[in-house]
């Protein structure tokens, strides 16, 4: 069974008899629902994936962040430190 089997299983647990009102008339059963959770839950998935671009982005943006630090003549952070700089300016460049 996949994780999102398993939490669509969690939301809407077969033995439930949930029955909620559709749109355009009648009813969707739980098992109806569990379907658009898995499908749901499978859209985010692809949606929250690392292209290619998005690693070439934050190899670039580790980059000059270690330039800036080096022409300020600083150390370099911690690595939990500088890791979430670098995560901060990709977030900003990729808009979120």
């Amino acid at each position: 069974m996949s994780k999102a089997e398993e939490r669509a299983l969690e939301k809407y647990p077969t033995h439930s008899v949930l029955i909620v009102p559709a749109r355009r008339g009648g009813y969707y059963a739980d098992s109806h629902l569990r379907e658009g959770f898995i499908e749901g839950y499978h859209q985010a998935q692809k949606d929250l994936e690392l292209t290619w671009e998005d690693v070439h982005a934050i190899a670039i943006i580790e980059d000059k962040l270690i330039h800036e630090l080096c022409l300020d003549d600083q150390t370099l952070p911690q690595t939990q430190e500088f890791y979430t700089e670098v995560l901060k300016r990709f977030k900003l460049r990729k808009g979120k």
